[in-house]
């Protein structure tokens, strides 16, 4: 994994900027009109998205799943339709679809919180 966006990443997920949700890369809840009600709930793989989407190589889209913003998209086809990354975002980061699984089952099964997660991640990826 590229060390600047591991540091990033780890730097994010312990920042206490981002709730911790599960299941799903990023949750929010929306009005009628597509408009965000509410704050929104991330996994690890979500905030390593949001760091992608602020570094313009995608963005949340509310036009998948109605309208609950888990979907991400970029330009390079980075995206999934539930909480998992695809292919072509695995290889952009430098990932293995087993590092993500261990990340899946530390945030949504196991009850690591971002802090903990982020230390197996400085350590292993």
């Amino acid at each position: 994994m590229d060390a600047e966006l591991k540091t990033e990443w780890i730097k994010r997920l312990t920042s206490g900027e981002y709730e911790q949700g599960q299941e799903r890369l990023r949750n929010v809840d929306v009005d009628d009109q597509g408009q965000e009600t509410g704050p929104a709930t991330f996994c690890c793989l979500g905030v390593l998205c949001d760091l992608l989407k602020d570094k313009g190589l995608g963005e949340w889209d509310a036009d998948h799943f109605s309208q609950d913003k888990t979907v991400f998209t970029s330009e390079y086809e980075f995206y999934d339709l539930e909480g998992e990354l695809n292919g072509p975002v695995l290889r952009y980061v430098g990932m293995t679809n087993n590092d993500q699984q261990r990340l899946i089952g530390m945030n949504d099964n196991d009850g690591y919180t971002f802090d903990q997660i982020a230390l197996v991640i400085a350590a292993d990826l």
